[in-house]
C-alpha cells in the first residue's frame, strides 16, 4: 500500500511539474550573453534626469518603461559627469554581479541616475536607474537581473498560463554599492536610502 501511495503521488508531482512547464509564460525574458562582457567602449557619462539641480528638486517629466525614450541633452538631463576610467571596472562588475539584484521591486520607475556606455562619442549602451523603486532598465537586459524569478498561474481567456515576475530588483547591498557609486561620480542627485 505505501509503494501505491508514493508512486501515486510521485506521478501527481511529476505531472503538477509537467503541466506548469507546459504553460504559456507571459512576461518571459530570453537573455543571452551579458551585454557588459562584450560591450566595446572608450567612455562613460553618467547624469541625472528627473531632478531640478537649481532647486535641489525631484522632477517628473520623463518616465517610460522603453529606455530609448529618455533624453539624455540639456533641458532633459543635468550634472552631466564623464566618469574617471579607473571605475570602468566597478561599474560592470556591479551591474554583472547577480548579488546586486533579488528582491522584488516597485513598479513607479522614476529614474535619475544614467549611466551612457559610449564609444568614439557615439552611444553603445545605456542603464536608467531608479533607486526609489530599486531597479533598472537597460537597452540590452543584463542578465543577472533576470535570473532570480517566481511564476504565477491564472487563467486568462479561458486558458492557464504563467506570469513571471523577476525579482530584479536591487538588493540592499545592490543598492547601496549603486548610491556609493552615484556619489563617487559627484552626481547632483543620489538616494540616501
Amino acid at each position: 500500500m505505501k509503494i501505491y501511495t508514493l508512486l501515486l503521488l510521485s506521478y501527481f508531482f511529476a505531472f503538477k511539474a509537467f503541466s506548469q512547464n507546459s504553460l504559456p509564460i507571459i512576461n518571459e525574458v530570453k537573455i543571452g550573453l551579458n551585454p557588459l562582457d562584450t560591450l566595446r567602449f572608450d567612455e562613460i557619462t553618467a547624469c541625472n534626469i528627473n531632478y531640478d539641480q537649481r532647486t535641489k528638486r525631484k522632477t517628473h517629466n520623463q518616465t517610460s518603461q522603453n529606455v530609448n525614450d529618455y533624453k539624455l541633452n540639456f533641458g532633459y538631463a543635468n550634472s552631466f559627469k564623464n566618469v574617471d576610467s579607473s571605475l570602468f571596472k566597478q561599474i560592470v562588475t556591479i551591474f554583472s554581479d547577480t548579488n546586486t539584484y533579488g528582491n522584488n521591486y516597485a513598479d513607479c520607475f522614476e529614474p535619475r541616475f544614467v549611466l551612457q556606455f559610449k564609444l568614439k562619442d557615439e552611444e553603445k549602451f545605456r542603464i536608467i536607474i531608479c533607486q526609489g523603486c530599486r531597479y533598472l532598465n537597460s537597452s540590452v537586459p543584463i542578465p543577472a537581473a533576470y535570473l532570480k524569478y517566481y511564476d504565477n498561474q491564472y487563467e486568462e481567456n479561458g486558458t492557464n498560463v504563467i506570469w513571471r515576475r523577476y525579482l530584479k530588483g536591487f538588493s540592499e547591498e545592490g543598492a547601496l554599492k549603486i548610491n556609493n557609486l552615484c556619489k563617487a561620480i559627484g552626481l547632483s542627485y543620489c538616494s540616501n536610502d
